[in-house]
């Protein structure tokens, strides 16, 4: 994650992780690409969107969970589900 620095950029944030990402629009039409009917699970299962763990395709908006999850954990120091000990064996 990473916060713009210059004055006019200051309240931009930027989510970076380049390791499992796809291209979102399809390139020659433009628009955005189809989701697929069963995506395998990808990614850290304790800041997985609900889309992510149901093996549902995931978009944009599944980024901002994941970096909600982690903003939750920089402010309050655990995510609510960090005292569940069945949440491994769940996946």
């Amino acid at each position: 994650m990473c916060i713009g620095r210059a004055p006019n950029d200051l309240r931009s944030v930027y989510i970076l992780d380049w390791g499992l990402c796809r291209q979102y629009v399809n390139s020659t039409t433009g628009k955005p690409h189809r989701p697929r009917v069963r995506a395998g699970f990808r990614g850290t299962p304790r800041y997985a969107s609900a889309n992510a763990l149901n093996d549902i395709d995931q978009g944009r908006v599944d980024d901002m969970w994941s970096w909600f999850f982690g903003i939750i954990e920089l402010t309050v120091g655990v995510l609510p589900w960090d005292s569940d000990q069945n949440a491994p064996n769940e996946m």
